[in-house]
């Protein structure tokens, strides 16, 4: 099962705050691996988009409806499910 992990000194405000800035990034490890992946919601994503131009391309990229702790769990376990994390290049192992 993947972990978030969550810096220790998060608060509920840091959570309100990325919550109406529409992205984050996380890591999460999963097995013996730490990956970074990035949490969008539907508008952030266009605003992206449409400032950088006519595409965007992200490893490890999921796109929520909102970017809440609640969703963000939910979308890892599906992640988990449909062998996102085969699929993705780890930044570490977990003990280094």
């Amino acid at each position: 099962m993947p972990v978030l992990l969550i810096p220790e000194d998060f608060t509920e405000q840091d959570w309100f705050n990325l919550s109406h800035k529409g992205w984050a990034t996380f890591e999460v490890r999963h097995l013996e691996h730490i990956y970074e992946i990035e949490f969008y919601d539907p508008v952030r994503l266009g605003q992206d988009l449409e400032s950088m131009g006519n595409c965007l391309i992200f490893s490890g990229l999921i796109v929520l409806k909102e970017v809440a702790l609640p969703e963000i769990l939910k979308a890892l376990d599906l992640a988990e499910k449909e062998g996102l994390f085969k699929s993705l290049k780890p930044i570490r192992t977990a003990g280094g």
